[in-house]
């Protein structure tokens, strides 16, 4: 792994081991296709990338290897340690491990892995890392937050290994869902299957994204004020308590989708058609509903992030989005500011907008750029 002169390095091989979030279509349009979207660019430095299924042959044969969280099978809420003498193996191989840590939430980490592995990579952390040393109530920020303000207990603890000083340089920050090259319409099963044959052997497929663009204008007419639909299946009480707060309240709000349970075809067709959203916590921070929104032209009202860092960043308050307390209570105030003044509304979808466009261009490709030259010099 020498570097060049011309800022490109010999060649090395870089495996990525998946699981469920890269299967079918997903392969191409989701978590990981940053690596297949760019991949002239990475050729041309000299990275060629596998994806891999399992730690087979391909993978001894690696230069370096990531792994995905999703992979890994879990006992008690903690990664198996059964897997740790096979990183052994591999590190002994001369082998480099990069954790990507595709949980939730900032909170809920896989810390015990760290022992094992070169650096660990997680799709959104917590802007103070003194929170990664302390007792959190649910392993989240906000789970502690409603535990001590509401009382809110949950059945069983969350167990979680702490971090410690020593492995804290290894901890660093990757890239969340909004990755992700999101569709404004719904697409059935015959529809993406459809997709996939066609991905699978056009090789310059992403060529035709930025020529037809998924991205719905703010301006557009819209018919309906406000979507607020969400699941309240979500069995930890600190976890679910955030939506139960919202629902608890009764607001009442004209011409919208309020609790509606209704199919994901309603839903997108539906985005297109409103102003705003409220997007809340549900097992992490950042959630689709927000970048759905943001694709479809709507503007998203959601809980103050300002404690999180993540990329791309749709959370900047007063430019893509205007945060609302965690107890909720200047939900209103923010949702008629925002009903009220177009002006704004459309200026935040805008922002949000150019954000996550610029995910697939010069922005997108030197952001991953960089990353794996910090992988491969570590």
């Amino acid at each position: 792994m020498i570097k060049n002169n011309n800022n490109s390095f010999s060649k090395i091989n870089i495996s990525i081991l998946v699981s469920d979030e890269a299967n079918g279509l997903d392969f191409f349009l989701g978590y990981w296709n940053p690596f297949i979207f760019f991949k002239d660019k990475f050729e041309k430095l000299g990275i060629n990338f596998n994806f891999i299924s399992r730690l087979d042959e391909r993978a001894l044969s690696s230069d370096i290897i990531f792994l995905s969280s999703r992979f890994f099978k879990k006992v008690n809420q903690l990664v198996d340690d059964n897997y740790f003498s096979t990183f052994e193996l591999l590190k002994k191989n001369k082998i480099k491990l990069v954790w990507f840590d595709l949980r939730d939430s900032a909170g809920t980490t896989q810390f015990e892995v760290l022992p094992y592995v070169d650096l660990y990579f997680k799709k959104q952390i917590y802007r103070n890392f003194n929170t990664y040393y302390k007792d959190i109530y649910g392993g989240r920020e906000y789970s502690d937050y409603y535990h001590k303000k509401y009382k809110i207990n949950d059945e069983h603890p969350y167990e979680y290994v702490k971090l410690t000083k020593k492995y804290e340089k290894k901890l660093n920050l990757s890239w969340n869902i909004g990755v992700k090259l999101f569709d404004s319409s719904y697409k059935n099963f015959i529809q993406r299957s459809v997709l996939l044959s066609k991905y699978k052997f056009k090789k310059n497929f992403f060529s035709t994204y930025h020529k037809n663009s998924p991205y719905i204008k703010p301006s557009v007419r819209r018919e309906k004020d406000f979507i607020c639909t969400y699941s309240m299946g979500i069995s930890r009480n600190s976890v679910r308590f955030q939506r139960q707060l919202f629902k608890e309240k009764n607001i009442k709000i004209k011409n919208s989708i309020l609790f509606e349970k209704i199919s994901p075809t309603k839903y997108l067709d539906s985005l297109k058609k409103c102003k705003l959203i409220l997007s809340l916590y549900g097992w992490g921070e950042v959630c689709y509903k927000e970048f759905e929104a943001t694709v479809a032209g709507a503007s998203f009202i959601m809980p103050n992030m300002s404690n999180i860092l993540t990329w791309p960043n749709l959370y900047i308050p007063g430019e893509t989005y205007l945060p609302i307390d965690w107890d909720l209570k200047n939900f209103e105030e923010i949702y008629y500011k925002l009903l009220d003044d177009d002006q704004l509304r459309l200026e935040l979808v805008n922002n949000a907008q150019k954000t996550l466009e610029s995910v697939h261009k010069k922005t997108g490709e030197k952001y991953f750029e960089s990353l794996l030259k910090k992988i491969i010099k570590k």
